[in-house]
Formats: structure tokens, C-alpha cells, sequence
């Protein structure tokens, strides 16, 4: 009996001292680092994809060298008399296009800055001329070579005036208008100008009839006003000398061509859109 009591005993001696585990710890929560929100890219935008340029370091048209011819005061009298019957009452472009006789007449070596088979060859046809004007002698006559450039974001428009002073018999002028496609270096007809300014012929007719209309007492400046204008081609859209089409900035521009009671010939310059 003793025995069983010990034994008891004991057990409940071994049961007192074993502790119960303590509950298991739980690992801390590590702290929540906030992530810096990540930048949201923007959209780079879609890079303008021009036709290769000549020169990258310059404008779309550039001049080489100006040669500039002396004053010939042999026929300073007769210079006189045709500057005098210029029309210059215009603006500025109008003035410089029906500018054909100066005292130091100028011829600009110039190159359209455009890598197109289509700029090559008036490139070539540019230095042609520039060449033969300086080789002419001076008692052929006064040349003068000049270049005028508007570009926008789709269309480079090059004006070109050749003029020849001719001693004891006036003078010989001549005008070039390209325009160009700036992305594929090609030249524009004058429908595909059209195209892009969303016109055609009927609407060009209707809109220079109305640039006309706006236009008439200011454009009467000149001692003889513009009625070989106004009604000379009867806005026959067929008779519009498309070659002369070209943009300043975003804006259609026609240079008309008009000539007084004496013959001489000079240019209105008509914005149209």
C-alpha cells in the first residue's frame, strides 16, 4: 500500500513541476514601407519625321554669297524713269516681287537645304543660272537673282525673281514659285496645294472674287486702278496662273498678275485662306 502511495506521490510530484509551454511567440510584423508611387511616363511625342536636310545646321534655304554690282551711272536717268513707274505702293512682299531694277543690283547664290532628287535638280538649275548671270558681260545688261522661303509645318514655299536690266530697251523679268513637301522633299502641284488647304478651283474662284471684293479701294492706290484685274480674267478659274500659288505661313496666297495702261506689268498679292 505504501508502495502505490509513494508512486502517487511522485506522480503527482512530476505533474506539479512540468510547466505548460508558453504559447509560442509570433514573429513581429515587419513595418509596411511605403513604396514611392512610380512616375507616370508620359507619352514623348511623335517626332516630326522631315526630309533630310542638306546641311542640318541650317534654315530650309540658305544663301552662299551675294554678288552685288556697282551703280552704272551711265544710265542712272533711265534707271530713274523705270523706278519711278514700279508699282512699290504695295506691301512688302508685293514690293520686292515688282522691284526689278535697283542701283545695286544683287545676285544671291542660294541652295534649298532639302536631300530630294526634286531640290537637286533646281539646286542645279539655280547655280546654272547664278553662273551665267555673272559671266555676262556688263554691257549685256544688270541682272539681279533673289530668293524669298515660307515654311509651316508642311509645306516650304521658295519665290525666285530673275530680273535683267536692259540698256536702251528696259527690262526682262521672270518668277519661279516651288513648293515643297516638307516630309518627302517632292514639289507640289499646284492641285496637291490645293489638296492640302482643302480647295479647289471653284472655291479658289470664289474666294479670290470675295479678296476682291474686300480688297478693291485698297488696291487702287496705283494711278491706274486694278479694273484689268478685277474683270480682265473674269474670275475664269481656268485663266488663274497657278504658278504663282503659294503659302506665307498657313495661309493660301496667289500672286495676281496685273498691268497698267502703259503695259508695265506688276503683282497683287491676295491671301486667301
Amino acid at each position: 500500500m505504501k508502495k502505490i502511495l509513494i508512486s502517487f506521490l511522485l506522480m503527482a510530484m512530476i505533474a506539479g513541476c512540468v510547466q505548460t509551454p508558453p504559447e509560442a511567440e509570433k514573429p513581429e510584423e515587419a513595418p509596411v514601407v511605403e513604396q514611392p508611387e512610380k512616375p507616370v511616363e508620359q507619352e514623348k511625342p511623335e517626332e516630326t519625321k522631315y526630309v533630310k536636310k542638306i546641311d542640318e545646321t541650317k534654315d530650309w534655304v540658305y544663301i552662299n554669297d551675294i554678288h552685288t554690282s556697282d551703280m552704272d551711272f551711265a544710265y542712272l536717268d533711265m534707271k530713274q524713269t523705270i523706278l519711278d513707274s514700279e508699282f512699290t505702293s504695295g506691301n512688302e512682299l508685293e514690293n520686292w516681287f515688282n522691284t526689278i531694277v535697283t542701283y545695286t543690283p544683287e545676285i544671291q547664290d542660294f541652295t534649298i537645304n532639302m536631300d530630294s532628287i526634286d531640290a537637286e535638280n533646281i539646286n542645279r538649275w539655280i547655280q546654272e543660272q547664278v553662273r551665267s548671270k555673272l559671266a555676262d558681260p556688263k554691257s549685256r545688261g544688270e541682272h539681279v537673282f533673289k530668293a524669298k522661303a515660307f515654311e509651316n509645318e508642311e509645306i516650304l514655299s521658295v519665290l525666285i525673281r530673275s530680273c535683267l536690266f536692259l540698256p536702251g530697251s528696259g527690262w526682262t523679268s521672270d518668277t519661279y514659285i516651288y513648293n515643297f513637301d516638307l516630309f518627302s522633299g517632292k514639289t507640289l502641284t499646284n492641285e496637291e496645294l490645293l489638296e492640302k488647304v482643302l480647295l479647289d478651283n471653284l472655291q479658289v474662284k470664289e474666294l479670290l472674287k470675295r479678296t476682291f471684293d474686300e480688297n478693291y479701294e485698297i488696291a487702287c492706290d496705283y494711278p491706274v486702278n486694278l479694273t484689268s484685274c478685277y474683270y480682265w480674267q473674269d474670275f475664269d478659274v481656268n485663266d488663274i496662273n497657278y504658278n504663282y500659288i503659294f503659302m506665307v505661313d498657313n495661309q493660301l496666297n496667289i500672286l495676281w498678275s496685273c498691268s497698267d495702261e502703259q503695259g508695265y506689268e506688276y503683282y497683287k498679292q491676295f491671301s486667301i485662306k
